[in-house]
């Protein structure tokens, strides 16, 4: 440490790699959600889709025909991202409509 304390301008550039190693290098995939995007169709008795993409965003395709969806999408959905950021509905049929409904 006195090294540095004689060169304090060195210290800076010296945690500013180390910060930039961990953001941009080591630690890419601790800090994205995942390392990939997802797909996941899951069996609600109908139409049911999970898009998960790099950054953590989930898109929900239809709901299925029954609340089911909800315990597929807290088994699937990890703790801390639990957040759905956009529901499309393809249509209005039952079997795609009303598990819909209970993920609002």
């Amino acid at each position: 440490m006195l090294f540095f304390s004689f060169f304090p301008s060195r210290l800076f550039w010296f945690l500013g790699g180390i910060f930039l190693l961990l953001c941009f290098g080591l630690g890419k995939n601790i800090l994205l959600a995942s390392s990939e995007e997802r797909i996941i169709f899951f069996d609600v008795f109908g139409d049911a889709t999970l898009l998960q993409s790099k950054e953590g965003h989930n898109i929900v395709v239809d709901g299925g025909k029954n609340e089911i969806i909800l315990q597929k999408l807290s088994n699937t959905l990890p703790l801390w991202n639990q957040e759905i950021d956009l529901l499309v509905i393809t249509h209005f049929d039952s079997d795609h409509l009303f598990g819909a409904l209970q993920i609002l």
